[in-house]
């Protein structure tokens, strides 16, 4: 191959085994962060989140965070092969909704999907 060519690969490849995905602020349901401003607040970049279906629980199981409807349909309509495994906290950051008087604290975070066993 020289520089500047360009060669399509026709194989095919199975599924992977796991899938990360970094979720945005659309993703999520912002709502829900203005009763946990303290709980957040204790969380830092890194730490894991307990996942309950779809939800993810602190240490003490204090729900955290709840996907968007509009994220838990894409992730059934494209990738309904695959289940939440694990869910951390990715980012921390202020957002203010348009009505809202004061910022808030939210949690964007990283989930890793994982393929279910009876599927091919």
């Amino acid at each position: 191959m020289e520089y500047g060519s360009i060669e399509e690969d026709v194989r095919e490849y199975a599924a992977p085994g796991e899938i990360s995905i970094h979720l945005v602020y659309k993703e999520v349901n912002l709502g829900h962060f203005k009763e946990n401003q303290q709980a957040i607040m204790e969380m830092m970049s890194g730490d894991e989140l307990c996942v309950e279906g779809m939800e993810c629980l602190n240490k003490q199981g204090v729900l955290m965070l709840e996907p968007s409807g509009r994220f838990i349909k894409n992730i059934r309509n494209n990738f309904g092969d695959y289940r939440l495994k694990t869910a951390s906290v990715n980012l921390i950051l202020f957002w203010k909704g348009q009505h809202e008087k004061e910022e808030i604290s939210i949690i964007l975070p990283e989930f890793c999907f994982e393929r279910r066993e009876d599927t091919c």
